[in-house]
């Protein structure tokens, strides 16, 4: 015995006039179903993906389509209503290819239209699901992107194209901030779910959150003085810090010669860098302003913005990582030769392997002397790259930071946070189902069994996420490999969180 699911939304269970039904048909091995969504196909037969099932008539009518399409050999299923009785709306025939209908075992779904629209927003309701819940509302979709036509929206698009471009302006001048790969990453991802009603949401959220950060901004009075300020004040505790290296930090006997040496060195640039300060100060004020337009466009623009500054804050203290960084692979590389040369063995570069070497004396007393300077040396150069390789992971983890929230933004959920807490957020795994009747045919015409079901998916919270479409991270170092990069020595050049892949 076959079966065949009827899908149909419950208020055409007790329509009292006649109107056409379109929706949609499917053949497996087991099942023959019909999917009714809609009573207008949107537009010509001829040319919508929705075909046309059935009508749903009168008594006495709709005898000569039901003949047309019986004799086209072709399913078919014809509704009829009766008013006088309660339940108005019986089946009067189901046809199917090669199948007789005494044979039929007939499942009538009534469905929630209402829920079901709710639930066909939901981004997780894809085509070629199994599940006949999320098939359904995936029918709806489609029906109701048919139905509906939406006038193009140029206007947004050049909005989107001119970002684009400046984006690309920045990144040929500043190629290694943030806010131009943001830019990008931005019109990428609003291109890429245009289609997407939700992501206009988010964006609406992003742009109203940048506006109200740029108005507190400004209700502070002079935000650029805040800066200004915090500037002053990570080049006095950079000098402070610099001062407790002096003589023995912590103990450790340190080099005085080497010591005084990266002193005078380190201290030299960071009263550069103040005087650098004072000068640019008073441009602060005229720059400012431009910088603050650029939160109109929403929040994570504001947030690249603040990554980009604090690094050109924290510039020299990334320049003392790359100097101090640059002895310490020095310092490594050179015991690690010299080690090899005090063992009697050597690296051959063409064959990629390490093999003993038979040295001369004079080359042994070389090897030796530089292995004891450097080794000696080596507890200065671990200590300032110590300090300023710390400096240098808190500023990476503060970047990396603000980046994963900034993309986290662009893909937040906005659309299906609103829905729950209006109630309207319907979950495919949380259905009511109640059956009504089981009985034959009790029309004439037709023969077969029939079941009717009501099925209504409720609102709930979605457990398993799957509007947030997170972006992959795997062109950027995270926190853990760039520790263990700073731990190896390898030499971090990168002002912003690395957008290669790792080596």
């Amino acid at each position: 015995m076959r079966i065949c699911k009827i899908y149909l939304p419950s208020e055409y269970h007790k329509v009292n006039e006649e109107i056409p039904l379109w929706g949609y048909y499917e053949e497996t091995k087991e099942f023959s179903t019909f999917f009714v969504v809609t009573n207008n196909n949107g537009g010509d037969d001829e040319t919508k993906e929705i075909g046309r099932i059935s009508p749903i008539s009168g008594i006495s009518g709709g005898k000569n389509k039901r003949k047309a399409s019986e004799s086209s050999g072709k399913p078919f299923l014809d509704f009829l209503y009766s008013p006088s009785e309660e339940k108005n709306i019986l089946i009067r025939s189901v046809k199917l290819p090669d199948n007789p209908e005494g044979d039929l075992q007939v499942e009538l779904i009534l469905y929630h239209s209402r829920n079901f629209n709710y639930l066909s927003k939901n981004e997780i309701v894809q085509a070629g699901s199994q599940n006949d819940v999320i098939k359904l509302a995936h029918y709806l979709k489609i029906s109701r992107s048919c139905a509906s036509k939406f006038p193009d929206l140029h206007f947004l698009g050049l909005i989107l194209k001119l970002l684009l471009v400046l984006g690309k302006l920045l990144k040929i001048v500043f190629p290694k901030t943030a806010v131009p790969c943001h830019a990008e990453e931005w019109y990428e991802n609003m291109k890429k779910n245009s289609h997407r009603t939700g992501r206009w949401w988010t964006i609406a959220f992003d742009v109203a959150a940048g506006l109200a950060i740029l108005i507190w901004l400004h209700h502070l009075g002079n935000p650029e003085e805040y800066l200004l300020e915090f500037a002053y004040n990570v080049v006095y505790y950079l000098r402070g810090l610099l001062t407790s290296l002096r003589g023995s930090p912590a103990g450790l006997k340190l080099n005085v010669q080497l010591n005084h040496f990266l002193l005078k060195c380190f201290i030299y640039h960071v009263d550069l860098w103040a005087t650098f300060l004072d000068i640019v100060a008073p441009a602060l004020h005229y720059l400012f302003l431009p910088l603050s337009i650029l939160g109109l466009f929403g929040l994570s623009f504001q947030l690249a913005l603040l990554s980009d500054l604090l690094v050109l804050i924290t510039l020299h203290a990334h320049c003392f990582y790359i100097y101090a960084a640059v002895l310490y692979r020095l310092e490594i590389f050179g015991i690690g030769a010299l080690w090899r040369v005090v063992l009697g063995r050597r690296k051959n570069i063409l064959k990629n392997r390490v093999e003993s070497f038979e040295y001369k004396n004079s080359q042994l007393y070389l090897a030796t002397l530089f292995f004891a300077s450097l080794l000696f040396l080596l507890p200065t150069v671990l200590v300032y790259y110590v300090v300023f390789a710390t400096l240098r992971f808190g500023t990476y983890c503060i970047t990396y930071i603000l980046l994963i929230i900034r993309r986290r933004i662009l893909h937040l959920p906005v659309d299906t946070i609103m829905r729950w807490l209006f109630g309207v957020y319907i979950s495919p795994d949380n259905v009511d189902v109640k059956l009504l009747a089981v009985e034959c045919g009790h029309v004439s015409d037709f023969a077969g069994s029939l079941t009717t079901i009501f099925i209504k998916p409720l609102p709930s919270w979605p457990q398993q996420s799957p509007m947030i479409d997170t972006q992959s991270d795997e062109n950027v170092y995270g926190i853990s490999q760039f520790f263990i990069r700073l731990i190896k020595g390898q030499l971090m050049g990168s002002i912003q969180p690395k957008f290669s892949a790792p080596q």
